[in-house]
């Protein structure tokens, strides 16, 4: 089925496959974007207040995204992302943790000024194997709304 704008409703819950997350994985991304020592030297990182290496906390927001985005619900209506409020880190992300997002639809609204889109506002929580909150954060997308065609069950030209 592809989802559009119309398919989401206020409440409604999903949830993406799990995902590991390796070693590697946390010190590529640190490398990158976020080069600190308790994100890249598991040795410097045992001695900091984590006790151990951790991914960046943006490490863990980009999976909230790559998690949503692979379950498929914005492959056909996804037109961008309007921001992120309330992005907390709860607990630290470390290597060979399992992770799995957990997002619902807290508000949704058509467009005032184009009736074929809307924004729908979801609350993201990536949840690790032992389910305890890892990352949370409200997002809100643009949405394509389901083609007229579709609606009336006529092909569209």
């Amino acid at each position: 089925m592809n989802f559009y704008f119309d398919d989401f409703t206020e409440g409604s819950t999903y949830r993406s496959a799990w995902l590991q997350i390796s070693e590697e994985d946390i010190v590529r991304f640190a490398s990158e974007f976020d080069p600190q020592p308790f994100h890249l030297d598991r040795e410097m990182a045992g001695r900091s207040a984590f006790g151990g290496l951790i991914a960046s906390g943006m490490h863990s927001a980009s999976l909230c995204i790559k998690l949503a985005i692979e379950t498929g619900l914005f492959r056909d209506c996804s037109i961008a992302g309007l921001g992120v409020e309330g992005l907390r880190w709860l607990r630290p992300l470390r290597p060979d943790d399992r992770v799995q997002l957990e997002f619902s639809v807290s508000s949704t609204r058509r467009s005032a000024s184009n009736p074929a889109r809307g924004i729908v506002t979801f609350l993201y929580r990536l949840f690790n194997q032992r389910g305890e909150v890892v990352t949370t954060m409200s997002i809100a997308k643009v949405l394509k709304a389901r083609p007229q065609a579709e609606i009336e069950g006529r092909p569209e030209s």
